[in-house]
């Protein structure tokens, strides 16, 4: 089977043609990132590790990461750039809660903490808007991590 040259040729140049076919593709048609616009709100994606058990819980974009954990009695948010305010809506991801302020745990502005009455459960959701610099990042996950 590997005697024809064409055969070994094709099956080296045809995996190459395609990757190229793929970035080139994406290249031209697909979407370039965009500096973020003051006044403007954009999604955080929660990461695998929220999912799962394990106490490690990251809600990314680009530009913004947060780290979620829960210590004693409280949630803490730790940011990757200064925040202006955060707030929080924890409950059942059924329900409509009014949403709390966290208060800053740090004077840079990267972590913030919410006392809270009770341990959450693993059903309930923690839903997070955070204002930076005139720009609102959200984001919601539920608390499987803990």
């Amino acid at each position: 089977m590997m005697d024809s040259r064409h055969l070994v040729i094709a099956l080296i140049a045809l995996p190459l043609l395609s990757f190229f076919g793929w970035w080139a593709a994406g290249a031209l048609v697909g979407e370039q990132p965009r500096p973020v616009e003051q006044g403007k709100a954009y999604p955080l994606v929660a990461q695998s590790g929220c999912r799962y058990a394990g106490g490690l819980c990251a809600l990314q974009n680009v530009d913004v990461t947060l780290a979620l954990d829960y210590l004693e009695g409280s949630v803490e948010v730790r940011s990757s750039v200064p925040l202006d305010g955060v707030l929080a809506a924890i409950g059942p991801p059924s329900d409509i809660l009014a949403p709390l302020a966290m208060s800053p745990a740090d004077d840079a502005g990267l972590v913030w903490r919410l006392v809270l009455p009770g341990r959450p459960g693993r059903a309930d959701h923690i839903r997070l808007a955070v204002h930076q610099q005139g720009v609102i990042w959200y984001g919601e996950t539920g608390f499987a991590f803990l």
